[in-house]
């Protein structure tokens, strides 16, 4: 808990958020993905921010991808010089590979959903384990 809780009052900081309240895990739960397994596109409604901490991450277990909600701009998009990499400003998706220890904060209102485990691995060693949590503020004691 003391990891996100670091991670939370950084991110309460940097937002600017009243002092007043703290953000803190409301919900907390583990996922255990074995081979073959996928987590389709959802939002996590009723909260400010959701997060995910990787366990074990074998490779090829399956990419977390955030998806922009505003789908409206995409009925007319800009054209990209051949091989140039678009701005962030202009990505549609964002995808991150799942590293053991690494720990990602984002929107709840965002969605994401997690590619299929694709791992050669086998047994136990083969399972994508992750905690995930949602956060909300509360008063500060």
């Amino acid at each position: 808990m003391g990891l996100i809780n670091n991670a939370t009052d950084k991110l309460s900081e940097n937002l600017g958020y009243a002092e007043t309240h703290n953000l803190r895990i409301g919900t907390m739960w583990s996922i255990i993905n074995p081979p073959r397994s996928a987590n389709k596109a959802h939002v996590h409604p009723g909260c400010l921010w959701s997060g995910v901490y990787y366990i074990q991450a074998p490779e090829k277990c399956g990419n977390i991808e955030f998806v922009e909600p505003r789908t409206v701009h995409l009925m007319n998009q800009a054209k990209y010089q051949p091989n140039k990499k678009r701005p962030k400003e202009c990505w549609t998706k964002v995808r991150f590979k799942p590293v053991p220890g690494r720990m990602i904060i984002f929107p709840s209102w965002l969605y994401h959903s997690v590619d299929t485990n694709m791992t050669e691995e086998s047994g136990e060693a083969a399972n994508r384990i992750i905690i995930s949590f949602n956060l909300n503020q509360v008063k500060a004691k």
